[in-house]
């Protein structure tokens, strides 16, 4: 079980290298104002609501 926690370990630490560039031919552009919109089903609006409440 161990050796298997290890292996896990190590390949995450693989999939982690934290190029900057380009991902399937997308560009990502640093942001740095704006409005995000985020759409929330019903279920989730109450939490959204005091998420949103907490962090203006």
């Amino acid at each position: 079980m161990a050796a298997g926690g290890v292996l896990a370990l190590v390949a995450v630490a693989a999939c982690g290298s934290g190029s900057a560039g380009t991902r399937d031919g997308f560009h990502p552009v640093k942001q740095t104002d704006g409005t995000l919109t985020v759409w929330v089903d019903s279920t989730r609006l109450a939490a959204a609501n005091l998420y949103k409440a907490r962090h203006r």
